[in-house]
């Protein structure tokens, strides 16, 4: 089904743009559901082959875009005592700093959560690529894939 979305963009630092995107109908309903509540969605660009799997079904190849939306835990509280509401098995969009003070945006798949030492589990759909351990202090926003689009 073809139907036509602009993204809601925080600021008024970049003009939106409408486009065309082949949706299914959930993802459409999850849209849906965004504006009527205000909730953050949008287009995002992905890199790399970590994604990249043998199951065309779950497999988000390199230069993929991907329709994704705010997860809306609010990191602010702390990730020890929202923990629980974090997606897990399932393609995600995790921005942060590292220790080391870089910036990161990863579309990874979260598989563990250790609520007790705080910290989660990055996983690829790729086995070539390893495990990431990510200390909750280093989240700041989690987006969950709803799809690929064209």
């Amino acid at each position: 089904m073809k139907t036509a979305f602009v993204n809601k963009l925080e600021s008024n630092q970049v003009k939106a743009v409408p486009v065309q995107l082949n949706l299914t109908q959930k993802s459409i309903e999850k849209i849906n559901h965004c504006k009527a509540n205000n909730v953050f969605y949008g287009v995002f660009p992905t890199v790399g082959d970590s994604m990249t799997c043998e199951d065309k079904t779950k497999s988000i190849p390199h230069g993929s875009k991907v329709l994704a939306v705010d997860t809306q835990i609010d990191f602010k509280k702390g990730l020890d005592n929202l923990w629980y509401l974090i997606p897990t098995n399932k393609p995600l969009l995790i921005s942060g700093t590292a220790p080391s003070g870089n910036k990161f945006f990863v579309c990874k798949s979260i598989s563990h959560i250790d609520a007790v030492q705080g910290y989660v589990v990055l996983e690829s759909y790729n086995k070539n690529h390893t495990s990431k351990f990510i200390p909750f202090s280093c989240i700041e926003s989690i987006f969950e894939v709803l799809q690929i689009v064209e």
